[in-house]
């Protein structure tokens, strides 16, 4: 006999592979109650770019802009800008203004007979009046370890470049920008110029830097040509 095949027997009866239960079911068991939630597992780390090399400059420079405010508190301040109008504004440093969502502050405020707010990524010097000393009482952020991308291959050979230099050097900084003199200190994400007895500090941050040029007397400096118009299709106006 097929076993996959339910025949009848001689008594007219089906065959059957299976036999059911002499009891009649048990109706389905009601479901229990539902347990109180488990405590929520911890949030993980919040993305963020601050460790970024370029967002570390701009920290290193909200760093710098905040002491200048406590140590020259009644100094004239000359902030020098990317922009070609205009392109410095003087005061005395006031306020470095913080959002409500911000880490650290994105607009530096100078009283100049009213007050005038700079975002700091426009900044791209600054130097006090005539006759400052440089005060040995400024700290700069530690650097961090920079994640891979343009921004610490720019910033990291800015600093390893500038390491090199001795005596006069020009910075080009901006559209309109340029400052000449020894280094002072060079840190990541700004520059500081001065002699050797800190006299006329002036700060320069990297970001905004468009040529470094050592000042060899003995060979022509490169931005020295200015005054000319190069003889292509590019223009500056």
């Amino acid at each position: 006999m097929n076993p996959e095949i339910n025949t009848p027997d001689e008594l007219g009866n089906t065959e059957h592979h299976f036999h059911p239960h002499p009891y009649p079911p048990f109706p389905p068991c009601p479901r229990g109650p539902v347990g109180p939630q488990g405590p929520q597992g911890p949030k993980g780390p919040a993305g963020s770019m601050d460790n970024t090399a370029e967002c570390f400059a701009y920290a290193q420079l909200a760093h710098v802009l905040a002491q200048l405010i406590s140590y020259y508190p009644t100094s004239t301040l000359f902030v020098f800008l990317k922009g070609i109008s205009p392109w410095w504004i003087s005061g005395v440093p006031y306020q470095l203004y913080v959002s409500s969502e911000g880490t650290y502050g994105g607009l530096f405020i100078l009283n100049s007979s009213g007050y005038v707010a700079i975002p700091i990524s426009a900044i791209t010097a600054l130097q006090f009046d005539t006759g400052a000393v440089y005060n040995p009482a400024i700290t700069y952020l530690s650097k961090p370890d920079f994640p891979q991308g343009c921004d610490t291959n720019i910033i990291t050979a800015i600093y390893d470049y500038v390491a090199t230099l001795t005596g006069e050097v020009l910075f080009d900084t901006g559209s309109n920008v340029h400052s000449t003199g020894p280094i002072y200190l060079n840190k990541y994400g700004i520059i500081v110029q001065a002699d050797a007895l800190g006299n006329d500090p002036a700060w320069i941050p990297v970001l905004p830097i468009t040529a470094i040029a050592p000042q060899d007397t003995a060979a022509k400096n490169p931005t020295s040509v200015e005054t000319g118009k190069p003889p292509t299709r590019i223009q500056a106006y």
